[in-house]
């Protein structure tokens, strides 16, 4: 999936949620360069109870937050769908 949302996009999302009296437009405004492949996004995201409070339990025995737990459980999924996509199919 490409992801066509540019630094300007979002600048300008933001401006129009300003009132007229803190519009920046014509601004000489220095940016950083946003990386989009390392920017987080916060999403919703519905489970069961049951579900969420084993994740919870298991994230107190690690130490984590429940988020975090559940970002590095896809990170792992991911990281292990891809190397199975990548393997050679044996006949």
């Amino acid at each position: 999936m490409k992801d066509n949302v540019s630094e300007d996009k979002v600048f300008e999302d933001y401006q129009e949620g300003l009132p007229e009296d803190f519009k920046l437009e014509g601004a000489n405004i220095r940016r950083k360069d946003v990386d989009l492949q390392a920017a987080t996004v916060e999403i919703s995201l519905k489970m069961e109870y049951g579900l969420l409070k084993k994740i919870r339990q298991a994230a107190e025995q690690e130490g984590l937050s429940y988020q975090t737990l559940i970002t590095r459980i896809l990170q792992d999924y991911m990281k292990r769908s891809s190397l199975e996509q990548s393997a050679p199919v044996e006949p």
